[in-house]
């Protein structure tokens, strides 16, 4: 055993000081062992189902991912952090939900409410609110990254106001094509006000009671005849001193939230709506159409943050086209939703969502989907930290194996076995990080 340890991993004479473990032909021979657990790793990637993504355990660990992240952009803004808050999530998984089950990518629901509507369904009763909705998006890197990209959610992001945070984020379709829907609300509760109902308890005065009077008469036997004795007179007299009132607290109380009244439904409505895209030599067209029911001032869409006019048409019909220097992979790396604003004649503000025609979800690539499932499944899947334990051994035991062969016999190096071994070495560790 002894021989054998030392032949393979001692320089010595005996093996010219080269030992065998660190061969060129051992040496090619471990490089395609780690080349082949890389492999089976990836192909391995490629078929997992679709439902493992977005599994629960996968999608509580992206929850605290996004609120940790989010807490970092403050601190680094050197802004309050923000807690989360279990009404809050309840909240954001509800509006979720949503979207997944009615295919819907709107901040508007199914039912044509709004933010308060969710809010009131978890009972979270708050003074300012807001939210962030996202889909298709492959990590949390990369959806926090596109937030901050994006003005009106970075907004969000860092407001002041906002105090708690709560997460959403449920696996579905839209159009019938896979994808990954999340929502982030933010709210300040609203502040418990109390106030204190006093209630005065007096005790009426009691008269006094009626005097109750026992009169006893004692007469003597004897046969002389003495004087009579005098009346002897008992007073009971009961009787309860006046009490003055006393005030009484009897309970303090949470003042009641105000109720929140509908703005009546404005009689200005789109007909009809279209929201199309397509790519052209690297470039991504956005063309919107919308018809509203009478005339207006202005049409104006936001996709993806890009806001562009839409020209009248004829007959109510509104047509816009933007293009974006950018191929459609990278515009729709994450989703938002879209939206026109209208401005009618009397100068109101009215805003609908539109819905995409076709969903610009790009499938990722066989390397992409490989990144995404090591990203997002490597915590909760065995496989890949055991192919990551199989190369931080590997990579630990051929250093060893490298040193020992410097440093035992330091006068005499062959620097062809340490440049091999060095560069084995590295791609072991550039698996590792693969």
């Amino acid at each position: 055993m002894k021989r054998t340890i030392k032949k393979y991993f001692i320089p010595h004479e005996d093996n010219s000081y080269h030992p065998h473990m660190l061969h060129t032909k051992r040496a090619v021979g471990y490089s395609c062992i780690a080349i082949g657990i890389k492999v089976m790793v990836f192909l391995f990637a490629l078929v997992i189902p679709a439902p493992a993504f977005v599994s629960p355990d996968v999608l509580a660990v992206e929850e605290q991912q996004i609120i940790a992240k989010t807490n970092a952009l403050r601190k680094s803004q050197q802004i309050p952090t923000v807690q989360e808050q279990a009404k809050l999530n309840y909240s954001a998984q509800l509006k979720t939900q949503d979207m997944a089950d009615h295919q819907l990518f709107s901040h508007t629901a199914s039912n044509g409410q709004g933010l308060a509507y969710f809010l009131a369904q978890a009972g979270y009763e708050y003074r300012v609110a807001g939210e962030n909705l996202a889909m298709g998006y492959s990590n949390v890197d990369q959806l926090m990254n596109a937030w901050e990209q994006s003005p009106t959610h970075y907004s969000n992001l860092v407001d002041t106001d906002y105090e708690q945070i709560g997460i959403g984020i449920v696996g579905g379709v839209y159009n019938d094509i896979p994808t990954i829907y999340v929502t982030q609300h933010f709210g300040t509760p609203k502040e418990e006000k109390q106030e204190t109902v006093v209630v005065s308890a007096i005790v009426p005065e009691v008269e006094p009671s009626p005097v109750i009077t026992n009169t006893t008469s004692s007469s003597s036997s004897s046969p002389a005849v003495l004087p009579p004795e005098n009346n002897i007179t008992v007073v009971s007299q009961i009787a309860l001193a006046s009490t003055t009132p006393q005030e009484v607290i009897v309970a303090a109380h949470q003042v009641e939230s105000e109720t929140i009244q509908e703005e009546p439904t404005s009689p200005l409505t789109l007909t009809k709506s279209s929201l199309q895209w397509e790519e052209q030599k690297g470039k991504t067209i956005i063309t919107a159409s919308v018809q509203v029911s009478e005339p207006v001032l202005t049409v104006q869409a936001q996709v993806q943050d890009h806001f562009f006019d839409l020209s009248q048409q004829g007959n109510g019909e509104y047509l816009g086209t933007y293009t974006i220097d950018q191929p459609a992979k990278k515009v729709f790396g994450v989703i938002f939703p879209a939206q026109v604003t209208v401005v009618s004649q009397e100068g109101e503000e009215h805003i609908f969502s539109l819905q995409w025609e076709t969903i610009p979800i790009i499938g990722p690539t066989a390397v992409e989907r490989y990144t995404i499932a090591k990203q997002r499944l490597a915590p909760t899947m065995g496989f890949f930290l055991f192919s990551d334990f199989m190369y931080m051994g590997m990579f630990l035991f051929f250093l060893s194996a490298l040193l020992i062969n410097i440093v035992i016999e330091w006068r005499i190096q062959h620097h062809s076995v340490i440049a091999q071994s060095c560069a084995l070495l590295a791609v072991i560790a550039l698996f590792y990080f693969l």
